[in-house]
């Protein structure tokens, strides 16, 4: 999972790449709320939502589909796992403690998370970051845009209620999978108002190419952009290179 810059100013800076001042200025200032989710798996630690308000008249222009810049590694662990998901099945999920937001389809690929699906849905899984959506989204207003989505548990959960829900993913088995259970909710009444994207946003520093490495297994969530991440594997961890993005280049 790629970590996200804790720079809650970060969107306004760095390079625009053809991005006006007063389009940038329309994005950080309008009138639907964005959440912004950091969840930082390395720390242990879940960041409250950065939210931005403005006028009513402001338009927003969100994350388009945009190159994921993995190098030849990165792009061999999306594919082997984007060919390989059909064969493991799917199964109808609902999370218990938020039963009035239906079900969900997933893929029974767990990236190597034993029973993640069976846990999350008993709550037994970040309670407190699904509480977090539940206060500060408002059903059919709110746009949220999810940094490191993983599979794509909490993407799905507020997509279903959100305005529009954007997940952003950098460990390509991650994204293979989340893209996968994105797909298979296509056909729910909210299912096109949630999509997820390739990439890692960063502070303009680490733009455009960084290197990323997966603690334990490509895909366990454990993934990040430090020197060192959680279940690190020192010098037989798999790395990969992705590309960076400041909140404002993929935004506007």
């Amino acid at each position: 999972m790629a970590m996200a810059s804790t720079r809650t100013s970060e969107g306004r800076g760095g390079n625009t790449k053809g991005c006006s001042s007063k389009r940038k200025y329309i994005i950080f200032t309008t009138s639907i709320v964005i959440l912004l989710h950091f969840l930082f798996y390395n720390a242990q630690e879940i960041q409250l939502p950065v939210t931005v308000t403005a006028p009513d008249e402001a338009t927003l222009l969100l994350p388009m589909k945009i190159p994921s810049g993995w190098d030849d590694q990165g792009i061999k662990l999306y594919t082997d796992r984007h060919n390989a998901l059909p064969n493991w099945g799917h199964r109808e999920i609902t999370f218990w403690h938020y039963q009035q937001y239906g079900q969900f389809w997933v893929s029974n690929d767990e990236c190597n998370n034993k029973q993640f699906w069976e846990i999350a849905t008993r709550g037994g899984w970040e309670r407190g970051t699904f509480n977090i959506f539940q206060k500060y989204t408002v059903p059919n207003e709110t746009i949220v845009v999810d940094f490191g989505t993983w599979i794509g548990p909490t993407l799905l959960f507020h997509g279903s209620f959100s305005r529009r829900s954007f997940g952003i993913e950098a460990d390509p088995v991650a994204y293979a999978v989340a893209e996968y259970n994105v797909e298979l909710n296509q056909n729910k009444t909210w299912g096109k108002q949630v999509s997820v994207d390739h990439g890692c946003v960063a502070t303009p520093e680490d733009v455009p190419l960084i290197k990323m490495k997966a603690g334990g297994k490509p895909g366990m969530s454990m993934s990040g952009i430090g020197e060192h991440v959680a279940r690190d594997r020192g010098p037989n961890a798999v790395t990969w290179f992705v590309a960076c993005y400041t909140l404002s280049d993929m935004v506007c």
